[in-house]
């Protein structure tokens, strides 16, 4: 207690208070600068938490600002709220009690609800998912309530959950009339396009996909001086020809800027008429594409590459297991006849290039992405991890190497546009890696010239151990964000020296730039005019890459909302998990079976105080030194599952294979504690 009472009164010697500011730019590492509404205090520095929604810049928000004692400049933001018209926006579950209406907070953990202006319910009904505003003067909210706004839809019917995240982070998800109506009136005229129309292109995609935006071929090349070599065509849909620049669907597909795929919907860029039907690259159907025709020799290296504009007809559009079945010797009647001729020329065309990504040391994380099943009921049928295949890999493979092809082309012209970048590791998230793997006995690599070949060799010796989830989760959390700019800068994850994106202009709108970008570099239509869009690059390259955190941030809170209703009927069973992170508040796990994340909050912890070690992130009981650690293995007891936030929360039952009993542990300390007393005395 007293320990806790030192606690309290550090933090009295901070001043806080609330003001209302304004996104002006972001940091390096994605923090935000903030312009205050306040006379003294015109700055502050905003971390957003993985809760609070994705900003983008002349967003206005109200803040709580903290500033230390120590430093009268250093000021730190609290997010509070978005303010839309000098309203507080809130989002929340419509539910009534006792006569009266409320909103029930949609934030994991929070237990917070607001009373609803009846004047203003708008006949919302139980478990309806609104839109409501609370007036910044409070006089008002005291008095009658939220006003709510809009519905948006209700919670209850089937395949909804995903319309919570749409709200919460103004994910625009419907086209307007204007757009729609103005789709036949963008084709572009393609004059000079050259005809690959014979050559036996496919489509390799997921079972569930409905757009195909990329076509993959490979021969043999029969130059006699590239023996062993290979020609590899990657074509992808030629979006530029129906999407003009500043046409009301260009101008839509910059807001959204890509698409976003949850569990239960697709919010796409674009609509499907352009996505899944007029640019898609669908079986037995011509197609307009931009093409590159790349040469590798016989250790899989580039030798040299060229960009066409043209026509293609896709021969198949096969699921990525069956090309595998095919790879692995089991044709089916839709691989049967293509294996000899198209199938087997790409496997070893990739087979190749596999030796140069060995040298190349891309970074190699094993972190298998999860894969949710719903029945026709919006319920979760079934939960797990996705297989790698090669097939996969192919596609990633031929997929970088046609992006390298693009940032080339554009830098060797001098041409205009976006590439991909991503920063080497902070040297702060480098140590902090070294401190956590000096803590298993392991060698950590050379924090200053960190490298992914240093990281590969450590992933490669945690692979198969008890720690390789530990090593694998702090190898990613080291990793800066990646993000679009103007200048080629390199790519730390793929270890490449300038890197684009150029293969997914249908779901990301980076690619349509990088479309167009070529499209003027090879003068194929003189008809576009990219000079305004090449003015406004820097602008919307902030842009884009805000929106591409929000649809992550997005998707992933709808994943935790379906885990957290396919757990509700589990509550009081115990998994097996893994700690994934600590903070000061709780650790937080995943269930090794189906990869649900939770949290285990240090307020459980009743009869031991633990402290955080924020230089190896760890907790240390106060009485027992007991350490805990990211990537321990701990059995924990479901005791909370809100399918509306998405949270779950545990009680910790056994920490590495030994019972964490609070009440028996809390017997040992107050006999230890009274040994020590009786020494002192």
């Amino acid at each position: 207690m007293k320990k806790n009472r030192r606690y309290r009164r550090s933090f009295s010697k901070l001043n806080k208070f609330i003001t209302k500011a304004q996104v002006t730019e972001f940091t390096d590492d994605q923090d935000i600068i903030l312009k205050l509404d306040d006379k003294k205090k015109t700055q502050a520095l905003y971390i957003p938490s993985n809760k609070d929604p994705v900003l983008k810049i002349g967003d206005n928000i109200l803040v709580e600002i903290i500033e230390t004692h120590h430093d009268d400049n250093l000021l730190s933001a609290k997010f509070i709220n978005i303010i839309d018209n000098n309203k507080i926006k809130i989002i929340g579950i419509f539910f009534k009690q006792n006569n009266k209406s409320f909103l029930h907070s949609i934030l994991k953990g929070s237990k917070k609800k607001w009373a609803v202006d009846p004047s203003f319910e708008k006949k919302a009904i139980d478990g309806d998912l609104v839109e409501a505003y609370q007036p910044l003067s409070g006089s008002q909210y005291q008095k009658k309530g939220l006003e709510i706004s809009r519905i948006v839809g209700n919670i209850h019917n089937a395949k909804s959950l995903s319309l919570i995240a749409i709200a919460e982070h103004n994910i625009p998800n419907e086209f307007s009339k204007e757009i729609l109506n103005g789709l036949g009136k963008n084709k572009n005229s393609q004059p000079n396009q050259t005809d690959l129309r014979d050559l036996p292109f496919i489509t390799i995609d997921p079972a569930d996909a409905r757009d195909h935006d990329d076509a993959v071929f490979a021969e043999e090349d029969t130059a006699q001086n590239n023996l062993g070599g290979y020609i590899i065509w990657v074509a992808i849909a030629d979006v530029a020809k129906f999407v003009k620049i500043d046409s009301p669907i260009d101008i839509e597909a910059e807001i959204r800027g890509n698409s976003t795929y949850f569990t239960d919907r697709v919010v796409p860029m674009l609509p499907e008429i352009i996505s899944t039907d007029l640019c898609s690259l669908n079986e037995n159907q011509e197609r307009s594409c931009i093409a590159v025709r790349m040469k590798i020799n016989s250790i899989g290296e580039k030798i040299e590459h060229k960009f066409v504009r043209a026509t293609i007809i896709s021969k198949a559009s096969l699921k990525y297991e069956e090309v595998q079945d095919a790879f692995d010797g089991t044709t089916n009647n839709k691989t049967d006849h293509l294996y000899e001729k198209v199938l087997r020329p790409l496997y070893l065309a990739y087979q190749s290039t596999l030796l140069a990504k060995k040298k190349r040391q891309p970074l190699n994380l094993n972190l298998p992405d999860r894969e949710i099943q719903l029945n026709d009921n919006g319920e979760v049928s079934s939960i797990k991890f996705k297989k790698q295949l090669e097939a996969h890999e192919l596609i990633e493979e031929f997929m970088v190497m046609a992006n390298v092809c693009a940032a080339e082309t554009l830098t060797s012209t001098n041409t205009d546009a976006l590439y991909r970048v991503h920063e080497e590791p902070k040297l702060e998230r480098a140590q902090s890696l070294n401190e956590t793997i000096k803590s298993i006995g392991l060698n950590p690599p050379n924090s200053k010239n960190l490298k992914t070949s240093d990281l590969n060799k450590l992933l490669n010796q945690a692979e198969g151990t008890d720690y390789s989830k530990l090593i694998n989760f702090s190898v990613l959390r080291t990793m800066t964000q990646a993000y679009y700019a103007k200048s080629d800068s390199s790519h730390f994850g793929l270890n490449l020296r300038k890197y684009t994106h150029f293969t997914s202009p249908i779901r990301r709108y980076a690619d349509l730039i990088v479309h167009r970008a070529l499209i003027a570099a090879h003068g194929w239509d003189k008809d576009i005019s990219t000079k305004a869009e090449r003015l406004r690059l820097e602008k919307i390259a902030v842009h884009i890459s805000m929106t591409e955190r929000r649809s992550m941030v997005a998707e992933r809170e709808t994943v935790d909302r379906y885990m957290a209703q396919y757990l509700k009927n589990k509550i009081g069973q115990e998994f097996n998990c893994i700690i994934s992170g600590i903070t000061r508040f709780g650790i937080f796990i995943q269930i090794n079976e189906i990869g649900a994340d939770g949290l285990i909050p240090l307020s459980n912890f009743s009869n031991e105080y633990f402290r955080y070690n924020e230089k190896d992130n760890s907790l240390i009981g106060s009485l027992s030194n007991q350490k805990i650690q990211v990537g321990m293995n701990v059995t924990a007891l479901l005791i909370e599952a809100d399918e509306t936030s998405g949270g779950l929360r545990f009680k910790l039952s056994e920490l590495n294979g030994q019972n964490f009993d609070q009440s028996n542990r809390s017997n040992r300390f107050k006999i230890k504690k009274s040994k020590l007393k009786k020494k002192k005395t």
